[in-house]
């Protein structure tokens, strides 16, 4: 709507401006009429005097400045409205001019891309999210596409995503490189830099909502992720490893990814935590899906008998304790999950659909959850 206003507003005043020129132009004869009687019927020679020209080019003046005005500069009535837009690596100026026309910022394309090759901004375009006003001018538009006067984006990760997969969301959102991503997080110059004792950072990548700009270095988003681990770990939660166990670290984060992957409501994260901590006080296997998965390409069907058959060290079916490392990286509530388990003696859980658990002590209980649950859904 605004856009429309300001494409009238524009005609408006070029149409005014016609019409100040037809009503000026008697006055021009006139003035060229007396000029002539003063001169006694004679003519000097010339069709217009300076008079006539100086009025003319007056007129024209204001006519230009005006034109100017609407077309380069901001039209500050309509200026409220902020519209975000993001330039993408690669794009051309043609594309970008396009895209600024399509959301209303200008209303000439051609104007646009001919004021930007006249002031030799047209190959000094930086990509990023920026946020315009509806009425700022062509002027202020590539002087903030130049200068890089981009605004931050913000990168939400949810808690339960592998590095690759975080790798994926920030390349889609800020258009950074993901196998570099992925390369860097093994990296052990990178991981000595964040105080971290482990082969990668697998599962110590915070899920969190971070500000970050367009095409910032993998390096940086990694380091603030990380940081923001050790934060909510160390500084949130208190904890403190005790230096008895080898790998206690590693192992903490490793259950905390297990139960991420296999607690859905807030209230049964303790009680998930329980059934591992007890299994592996018993010498039982985990017997987790989401860790077999963890190895699997991506699955489009419910996990199968043959899947649970697999070699592979994360087939907790298959090998006793923790698997060699963590299969997600986990959230607050699963880290305190980990840290402290409720005080109960399950040993089995069974999900009923709805995202909570059936809970059983023994095999029996589990089996006859399991078996009501069928009859449930077959009735």
């Amino acid at each position: 709507m605004n856009s429309k206003l300001k494409q009238i507003w524009q005609w408006a005043v070029m149409l005014g401006s016609g019409l100040v020129l037809l009503l000026l132009s008697p006055f021009v004869m006139l003035f060229k009429l007396l000029y002539s009687f003063k001169r006694g019927g004679q003519t000097t020679g010339l069709f217009f005097t300076i008079r006539q020209i100086s009025i003319a080019a007056a007129v024209l003046v204001l006519l230009a400045i005006a034109l100017a005005y609407f077309r380069f500069f901001p039209l500050r009535l309509f200026s409220t409205e902020t519209i975000p837009l993001v330039i993408g690596q690669g794009e051309s100026f043609g594309q970008i001019a396009g895209r600024l026309d399509e959301v209303g910022l200008i209303s000439s394309p051609f104007l646009f891309k001919l004021t930007a090759k006249f002031l030799g901004k047209d190959r000094k375009i930086y990509a990023g999210k920026y946020d315009f006003k509806s009425g700022q001018s062509m002027f202020s538009i590539l002087e903030q596409l130049s200068k890089g006067g981009a605004t931050a984006i913000n990168v939400t990760i949810p808690p339960g995503l592998t590095i690759r997969q975080i790798a994926g969301q920030c390349s889609k959102q800020i258009g950074t490189d993901s196998v570099r991503f992925v390369e860097l997080t093994k990296n052990p110059d990178l991981i000595r830099s964040v105080d971290l004792q482990v082969k990668d950072l697998e599962g110590f990548l915070y899920p969190e909502t971070y500000n970050f700009y367009w095409k910032t270095p993998e390096e940086e988003i990694i380091k603030e992720m990380a940081t923001q681990f050790k934060e909510v770990l160390f500084d949130g939660l208190g904890y403190r490893p005790s230096g008895v166990v080898k790998n206690e670290l590693t192992d903490l984060v490793v259950l905390a990814s297990i139960i991420e992957r296999e607690a859905y409501k807030t209230e049964e994260f303790p009680l998930v935590s329980a059934v591992f901590h007890n299994r592996l006080k018993r010498d039982m296997p985990l017997q987790c899906d989401p860790t077999i998965l963890y190895v699997l390409p991506p699955l489009h069907r419910p996990i199968m008998p043959e899947d649970l058959k697999i070699d592979s060290p994360y087939n907790t079916y298959k090998y006793y304790g923790l698997p060699p490392g963590p299969i997600c990286n986990p959230s607050k509530r699963a880290l305190a999950a980990a840290l402290n388990p409720a005080p109960v003696n399950y040993l089995y859980f069974v999900h009923r659909g709805d995202g909570t658990h059936i809970f059983s002590n023994t095999l029996e209980e589990h089996n006859r959850a399991i078996w009501m649950l069928k009859k449930d859904k077959n009735s």
